[in-house]
């Protein structure tokens, strides 16, 4: 043989080995991006688990005959997700390409989540520090006489603590960078919270301006937070901390109008309406500003029924909202428990008997009845009650 046709013959060998070793690469690239979530449930409250991010991904995992879940996706986004069963709820952190897996008794949810898989370190810290803020704001509430000198001080010796413990536990279980970040952010949120909720459990709804007297630092956290990133909602302190913001900022506002707090009622309409126009202010994205306005709309119409102020709520709820579908939902939910209310006719909804047919209510009841409404999602719970 040639020299020449030896040089050919290895060029060649040298491009198939080549092709092999990029189809073996973007094979394994590919296999890298693709995402297992999985587990059981004991004891289970629904036939299904929900997992979704508050902006772009929602799913509903069915559990099989064995109470067990799975799921399998290719374009799974790195973040911060919240699972659901039944009325429980617990964020989770995911990044793409994970294999993650857990496990919890719905009897004793949060200590007995427990994770297995990629990302098992991260998320079985989270629920561990979960369990610890519970206990701890036991503890805080017992301060809440101290003098705000005294209490701030607590307050950032706890955050300043917890953020030792987590880098420290991160370095040696080598967490990801961006749940270090965010798990910090977690930790502040908790004790912020608690800063948030000191003036009117300290001064009293009554006394409530002298507010106005606390150390020029003690709400600095205000500064040096952003609360306009939507992947804050999937984690458990958040919600707390923006209602806690909320509820102070709004009771501050009403007592400046009326002169002091002594006169602002905490059910009444200017009150409520005075929290939608807060949350309008510190919120520059829609979708976090409609999950706090709207929830505070249902709220007041759960509360208020077929009051004629329900409509004035909803209102202000309109001219801040941009959402046009959400806003008719809002419109229904008033509309249906003013049909609800004493002296109206009930509605002729549809509804399913114990053979599971389909009937109008007006066919089933004519007689004097009680009527039972509960969750889908909490069916035992249900079964239950009309046992008792």
């Amino acid at each position: 043989m040639s020299t020449l046709s030896r040089k050919q013959n290895i060029f060649k060998l040298s491009c198939y080995l080549l092709l092999l070793l990029v189809t073996i690469t973007s094979c394994e690239e590919k296999q890298r991006d693709i995402t297992y979530l999985g587990g059981k449930v004991v004891n289970p409250r629904a036939g299904f688990v929900i997992i979704h991010n508050y902006s772009d991904f929602r799913d509903t995992l069915e559990l099989d005959e064995q109470q067990r879940f799975s799921f399998v996706n290719n374009n799974f986004k790195t973040g911060w997700y919240t699972f659901h069963h039944g009325d429980e709820y617990q964020s989770v952190y995911i990044k793409k390409g994970d294999s993650l897996k857990w496990r919890f008794n719905s009897k004793s949810f949060d200590e007995s989540l427990a994770f297995t898989g990629s990302r098992a370190k991260e998320n079985n810290y989270l629920i561990n520090l979960y369990i610890e803020l519970e206990q701890l704001n036991d503890q805080i509430t017992a301060r809440y006489n101290q003098q705000p000198k005294d209490f701030k001080k607590y307050i950032d010796s706890i955050i300043k603590a917890q953020k030792k413990r987590l880098l420290k536990v991160a370095k040696v279980q080598e967490f990801d960078p961006k749940f270090v970040a965010d798990a910090e952010k977690l930790i502040e949120w908790n004790g912020w919270s608690r800063l948030e909720r000191y003036p009117y459990t300290h001064f009293g709804k009554t006394n409530f301006l002298q507010v106005k007297g606390l150390p020029s630092n003690f709400f600095a956290h205000r500064n040096s937070t952003n609360i306009n990133d939507i992947d804050n909602q999937n984690m458990y302190t958040f919600p707390s901390y923006v209602r806690s913001l909320v509820s102070n900022l709004s009771l501050y506002q009403c007592s400046l109008d009326k002169g002091n707090g002594a006169d602002v009622h905490l059910g009444s309409l200017d009150y409520r309406k005075k929290k939608l126009k807060v949350i309008d202010s510190i919120f520059t994205v829609d979708e976090l500003k409609d999950i706090y306005a709207s929830a505070e709309v249902r709220n007041y119409i759960r509360s208020h029924k077929g009051d004629e102020t329900v409509q004035s709520m909803i209102d202000v709820f309109t001219e801040i909202s941009s959402n046009d579908e959400l806003v008719a939902q809002i419109n229904g939910l008033a509309s249906t428990y003013i049909n609800l209310s004493p002296g109206n006719e009930i509605p002729n909804f549809e509804l399913y008997n114990t053979e599971k047919n389909e009937v109008k209510i007006n066919e089933v009841i004519d007689r004097m009845s009680v009527l039972f409404f509960w969750s889908y999602e909490d069916e035992d719970y249900a079964l239950e009650f009309i046992i008792k």
